[in-house]
């Protein structure tokens, strides 16, 4: 990307100077945020399904049940069974 855009080639050459260009992704679940998972190849990303981890939600649902999905994966199905 860099070759074919300035813009990109900058951006870049800026944040390696700042030493904010490493080999991995860090990436942290939204309901779970002390699960950290480090990608650094497409399989990585398995171990952060739709954007969460891989631990149960655990939250409380409205019919006293604990949720034991990925949150984000609630939140669809909750946005669609109320529609």
């Amino acid at each position: 990307m860099t070759e074919k855009s300035e813009l990109w080639s900058k951006i870049v050459e800026d944040m390696c100077e700042q030493g904010k260009v490493g080999t991995a992704l860090i990436l942290s679940c939204q309901n779970h945020p002390d699960k950290k998972i480090q990608a650094s190849c497409d399989k990585d990303f398995s171990k952060a399904p739709n954007g969460g981890c891989l631990q149960p939600c655990g939250k409380r649902l409205e019919c006293g049940h604990m949720c034991e999905m990925v949150k984000l994966i609630y939140k669809m199905l909750n946005i669609l069974i109320k529609i």
